[in-house]
């Protein structure tokens, strides 16, 4: 059986496939996993368009997962591979999409498949995405140890960078719950600002983010925030406030 007719059951852009591959292949090459790996090696380095990716894309996700421990958990994954193939396409010109959102967009498809990747190749991903894609990756992640790698990296952002954070990472940093470790960052005012303005929607409960600040000994911060949310002015806020506010309403 050819392989492009095994593909037809497979995926629905075949026809883009049979114009795409210009290389012989027999259900035989795609026998094993080190069989697939291999061929999907070769297509990637004859891989030029944006295309032909989503068409890799659609390959890997009709053959099983790799579950070799030397490729499934490294660096060496097809989906991270794929990953940086995409990334550096975004590097040359003309290129008229945001490619770092398109991986961010194909990680996340792969959450409920048997696809779903490993904590250590979504953390290599996200490092090679870097900036608020990257962030958003590992804040969603659920992992412990890439929670504590976004909160380095909340902590050591400049204000510049800070105000350029969007409402989904702020979302998503929020339903990790990590206000906490951002109190001392210079995203902090925002990410605070974004829980009073978004709780209802987002299912966040401000007395339960104002009770964690305080338990980690950042009791100001608690009373302002319970200060702003009764909707108390700013220009009311002061130290002894913030306190008073705690002993009535925590």
């Amino acid at each position: 059986m050819d392989l492009l007719n095994h593909f037809v059951s497979k995926c629905q852009c075949c026809a883009a496939l049979y114009v795409w591959l210009s290389i012989s292949v027999e259900i035989e090459d795609v026998e094993t996993e080190d069989k697939r790996y291999q061929l999907f090696l070769d297509l990637l380095e004859t891989t030029r368009k944006r295309e032909e990716f989503q068409q890799l894309m659609l390959l890997l996700q009709a053959w099983p997962p790799m579950i070799k421990e030397e490729v499934a958990g490294t660096e060496r994954n097809p989906w991270v591979v794929l990953s940086s193939a995409l990334l550096a396409l975004s590097q040359g010109p003309e290129v008229p999409v945001d490619l770092g959102q398109e991986v961010l967009s194909m990680v996340r498809s792969l959450y409920s498949t048997k696809h779903k990747l490993p904590a250590q190749c979504v953390g290599h991903i996200a490092a090679k995405l870097q900036g608020q894609t990257g962030l958003k990756l590992m804040a969603e992640s659920g992992d412990a140890k890439l929670l504590q790698q976004t909160l380095e990296q909340i902590n050591s952002m400049s204000q510049a960078t800070a105000a350029s954070c969007d409402g989904e990472l702020l979302s998503l940093l929020l339903d990790a719950g990590l206000l906490v470790g951002c109190v001392s960052s210079a995203l902090y005012p925002l990410l605070s600002a974004h829980l009073l303005a978004h709780h209802q929607r987002g299912g966040w409960a401000v007395e339960e983010a104002a009770s964690a600040l305080l338990a980690a000994g950042h009791g100001p911060q608690a009373g302002s925030l319970l200060l702003a949310h009764r909707g108390t002015h700013p220009a009311q806020f002061t130290f002894n406030a913030a306190l008073s506010v705690l002993q009535r309403w925590l």
